[in-house]
């Protein structure tokens, strides 16, 4: 009887190693180029431990988006708990995203267009965070930052595309130009297009300038 919690806190613990380790190795090399013997050897652990906590590859892919995404959201509610600034909130973000893509492989989003699941669990995300995203949007109008009169819907509508257009990015692997350039050029241009030039001036003092 004494021995059941150990085992469960290092089940659990495994669990969470596997989640972070994998995750690692598909931004690096891509989702399709990593397999589940790569994670297994990768983690020091035999194939046989990985399957029996995770059935296939496809559980491992949403589970590690799902671990990265919550991970990510308390470490921003954690930079942010002092302030209530839409642009500290906005530029922290975009600051935290530029980081984590700076090396990552262009067929990383790409890849994800083979895991139904994966695709599935991210529109759900989209859908239960539109309106926690618009009521950001109102604060940023109301602190000065966002255009007034400007239409969230189809500012969500647009902002979707940017990010499809993105995870689509497989196209640029054989181009010259980095990744991290292509989504920092795409989100500068439409988060700069929403700003009023008190918000203009605030992003370009806070990711321009201190790149």
């Amino acid at each position: 009887m004494a021995r059941k919690p150990a085992s469960t806190h290092y089940r659990n613990e495994l669990r969470s190693n596997i989640l972070t380790e994998a995750y690692k190795l598909f931004l690096k090399n891509g989702i399709r180029a990593v397999k589940m013997d790569d994670i297994a050897h990768h983690l020091g652990i035999s194939k046989r431990t990985l399957y029996e906590i995770y059935a296939n590859k496809e559980d491992v892919v949403l589970e590690s988006f799902r671990l990265h995404i919550e991970t990510s959201k308390r470490e921003l509610q954690e930079k942010m708990s002092h302030t209530d600034d839409a642009m500290d909130i906005l530029t922290e973000f975009l600051k935290m995203r530029f980081n984590e893509i700076k090396d990552m492989n262009p067929c990383f989003f790409e890849d994800i267009r083979m895991y139904p699941r994966v695709l599935e669990f991210f529109e759900h995300r989209n859908e239960e965070h539109k309106a926690q995203t618009h009521e950001f949007f109102r604060k940023g109008q109301e602190q000065g930052y966002f255009i007034t009169g400007l239409r969230f819907d189809i500012i969500d509508d647009v902002g979707n595309s940017v990010v499809d257009n993105f995870r689509g990015s497989g196209k640029y692997a054989d181009k010259s130009y980095p990744i991290k350039d292509v989504f920092q050029i795409m989100m500068i241009f439409f988060v700069r297009s929403m700003c009023t030039i008190k918000g203009i001036e605030r992003l370009d003092k806070t990711i321009l300038n201190n790149e």
